[in-house]
């Protein structure tokens, strides 16, 4: 299936009559299309939960509508996906109070140390002390990175205690998250800073972002790149930092830098609405498609997802119903190896190895000009130097990022494969069906017709994938 993840801002849109085709089509392909909420839709939601506002419900309701309860979050050190009723999701949320704005620094430590060792604990403090009091003695760093912290923690100065630091943290993000007018402030204050971006940085390309911010950068005494002071936000941090943290804060850096900064309209507007955007960004990753109409939300995803090789294509909410006509495989029935080889033309062609290897062996990859069984987005094509036969693998790529399927999407699959296969006792592959939906187990199934063979069967991430072999003197259109 094809996984398309919704801005809230777009979500929200879909109650409008203007909206109601997008909202009807996405229920028409719902064989062929989910669209999960995340975390970061219950976060915007809750922002709304009050009495005063007649649209919570219906909100609330719409989320479950396209969603159909399948969802995701992070979890701990990885992505888990859920098959959960949102306003059941919703209801344990929210007994989850947010007292972020009655933390004292003892709360803050122990909230950013859980799960720590004492030893760890220990080397958290002398890391975070260490690296302050070089900043402030002038001695390590360059004077532009004292005036951040200056900015940031003005009360702090040289011969502070971590329990000063901490004190200093704890108003940092509690102003971060509350106080429209300091979030304004703060952003003007790194303006006049040498690590602000060009002012015609909203006119770059977002594939040379990136690259352009790094060139401005190095060009001052000292000055680092973007990945450098990236990864020096996150150094003091003793926890092994994970892929949802580090994304997160690189769209962070990203908006503090004033690249295409929030710009905080509504008057309860924050940083606290690019924390939320910073995690709809990284949810999309998980998925085909994001759709997102917000400029700002749509560039920094865009640099990002470049940056660290993500698959996932941006999509305005008006493009979303051409854009899948042309991308759902409909009407799937026989399979049909000559029309399955002729979408591997040289307009699509990704890699060609011209020269057979020692193995005898030469391979072409294509990319698929829609997702074929709607889930595989190549055709790997294999020649034999010494056998009749032509090797066709449908494959998944998803970039960089490992992506779990949701067991619906599994069974959607199996379902149009058995339809593609030509299968008609279905019953006699309840047991491995089960196994290989359900289970980590390495099943294949595999099935014969005059001139070669196929099998269903899964990559090393559990990813399936589907592999014909077929003789290359015949001519054959159905197995």
């Amino acid at each position: 299936m094809i996984k398309l993840y919704m801005d809230w801002g777009v979500f929200t849109q879909l109650k409008r009559a203007d909206y109601k085709p997008l909202k009807e089509y996405l229920l028409s392909v719902s064989s062929g299309v989910v669209c999960p909420y995340s975390s970061a839709h219950l976060e915007d939601l809750m922002k709304s939960d009050n009495s005063l506002n007649s649209y919570f419900k219906e909100d609330l309701e719409l989320l479950q509508e396209i969603s159909r309860s399948y969802g995701m979050e992070w979890n701990s050190d990885r992505i888990k996906l859920l098959q959960t009723p949102v306003n059941d999701y919703y209801e344990a949320k929210r007994n989850v109070t947010d007292t972020l704005g009655e933390l004292t620094p003892d709360d803050f430590y122990n909230l950013f140390t859980e799960g720590m060792s004492d030893a760890q604990k220990t080397n958290l403090s002398t890391n975070m002390k260490t690296y302050y009091e070089n900043v402030l003695s002038n001695g390590k760093y360059n004077q532009d990175e004292k005036s951040l912290i200056d900015i940031f923690m003005p009360s702090l100065k040289q011969g502070f205690s971590i329990q000063d630091l901490l004190a200093e943290s704890v108003m940092l993000v509690q102003k971060m998250e509350n106080r429209k007018t300091f979030c304004l402030e703060l952003r003007e204050k790194i303006k006049k800073t040498d690590w602000a971006v060009e002012s015609n940085s909203g006119n770059w390309d977002t594939s040379l972002v990136i690259n352009n911010i790094d060139t401005g950068l190095l060009k001052k005494k000292n000055a680092q790149s973007f990945r450098t002071i990236l990864n020096n936000a996150l150094a003091i941090n003793s926890k092994q930092i994970d892929n949802f943290q580090y994304f997160k804060t690189a769209y962070l850096l990203l908006d503090m830098l004033g690249y295409k900064s929030d710009r905080f309209q509504k008057e309860n507007s924050s940083f606290k609405n690019t924390f939320t955007d910073s995690e709809h960004s990284y949810f999309s990753t998980y998925c085909d498609y994001f759709v997102v109409d917000d400029k700002n939300l749509r560039a920094k995803s865009s640099v990002l997802l470049n940056e660290f090789n993500l698959n996932t294509k941006i999509l305005h909410s008006s493009e979303v119903i051409a854009v899948l006509e042309n991308k759902i495989h409909k009407n799937i029935c026989m399979a049909n190896f000559d029309e399955l080889l002729n979408l591997a033309t040289e307009e699509n062609l990704v890699h060609n190895e011209t020269q057979y290897d020692t193995n005898g062996v030469r391979g072409e990859v294509y990319k698929l000009p829609f997702f074929y069984l709607n889930f595989f987005t190549h055709v790997l094509l294999h020649y034999f130097k010494d056998l009749p036969y032509i090797m066709v693998s449908l494959v998944k790529d998803n970039g960089s990022q490992n992506v779990p399927l949701y067991f619906l999407e599994v069974s959607q699959l199996i379902d149009d494969i058995f339809n593609y296969v030509g299968v008609n006792n279905r019953k006699i592959y309840d047991d491995p069906i089960q196994k290989f939906i359900y289970s980590d187990e390495n099943i294949e199934m595999k099935w014969k017709f005059a001139g070669g063979w196929i099998t269903l069967r899964k990559d090393e991430n559990g990813i399936p994938i589907l592999v014909f072999a077929i003789e290359t003197d015949k001519v054959i259109d159905n197995p």
